[in-house]
């Protein structure tokens, strides 16, 4: 692990665990779809239960630590862990063609910027 010349109180477990399960762009090859991600991401929350939660004190004094188990902020039992991906699925979409918008270019002039370095859209 790298030092950093820092001031204050030392780090915490939780500052200094090097989690080997994170989503990296060296794996964006084998992560093709969410359920990939997912799959990945559980491993990265079952290396944190095991590296950090399972070292860090509980009870009353540490009620509002974020990595103490059972803590007024550990969402790990909750029925939803917003520190997880999820899909919101719509049971009965509303709205029209599903297909993504696209800008119509033509209806722009354009700016340039930075010496011409780039354009900005204008509304004509």
């Amino acid at each position: 692990m790298r030092q950093i010349a820092r001031s204050g109180p030392s780090l915490e477990l939780w500052h200094t665990t090097e989690l080997t399960e994170e989503f990296t762009v060296e794996r964006a090859d084998e992560i093709q779809t969410f359920t990939d991600y997912r799959r990945l991401e559980e491993r990265l929350f079952t290396q944190m239960d095991r590296e950090v939660y399972a070292h860090t004190k509980t009870g009353p004094t540490f009620e509002l630590a974020r990595y103490s188990t059972g803590s007024a902020v550990d969402l790990r039992g909750r029925n939803l862990n917003w520190n997880q991906s999820f899909e919101l699925i719509a049971t009965a979409p509303v709205g029209g063609d599903p297909r993504p918008l696209r800008a119509k270019l033509n209806n722009y002039s354009w700016k340039s910027q930075c010496n011409g370095l780039f354009q900005t859209p204008i509304a004509a």
